[in-house]
This record gives C-alpha cells, structure tokens and sequence, in this order.
C-alpha cells in the first residue's frame, strides 16, 4: 500500500515537471527569448533616441516575434505620435542588429 502510494506522488510530481517544461518551452517558442526582445527593444530606442526622436514622439511601441521567418524573427513596431496612422517596422536579429523593414496601416493595440 505505502509503496503504490509512494509511485502515484511521483507519477504526479513528473506529470507535473514534464507539463511545466512544455508549457516554458512552447513560451519561449510563441513570444521568442526574452533578452533578444529587450535587446530589438533598446536598440530601436537607442536609433530613435540618436536619430533625435524623444519619448513624446512615440505613441506606441512593441515587440513582436515570429519563428517562422529566419532572418529578422524580432519586429520592433513603432507609431509616432505625429503619424498615428502609420505602423513603422524595424527587423532585427543577432548577426544584423536593427533593420528598417517598411512600415504598414496602424493597428489601434488598446
């Protein structure tokens, strides 16, 4: 008895480490590295920041990431405050740092 007790605590203790290891796992592949984020992130901020643009003339910014494209997975999006319309879209990844890719149509994220 003592010993069919002691396999379904660690049957359960294992079920649970294995689901928090896929569910890290399928994290980290949905929403890419969290460094590389931060790092698309300041790299933008510091081209706009060099380029003379101040806090006040960025309505909105953010990271996206897609593991499907092999070069440039991190977008940095980016809406001025003096074009609200226009969603302006830096690429970057390791090798190449910060991209300018183009930029599309805004989507209102609020």
């Amino acid at each position: 008895m003592k010993k069919k007790f002691k396999i379904t605590v660690l049957s359960i203790v294992l079920l649970i480490l294995i689901a928090t290891t896929a569910t890290l796992g399928i994290q980290k592949f949905l929403t890419g590295d969290e460094e590389k984020r931060e790092l698309a992130l300041v790299s933008l901020m510091w081209e706009l920041n060099e380029q003379g643009y101040t806090k006040s003339d960025v309505k909105d910014i953010y990271v996206t990431y897609n593991p499907n494209v092999l070069s440039y997975p991190y977008s940095v999006n980016v809406v001025f405050s003096d074009n609200p319309e226009r969603n302006y879209i830096y690429g970057w990844d390791d090798e190449e740092g910060l991209r300018e890719m183009g930029n599309s149509a805004s989507i209102d994220r609020n």
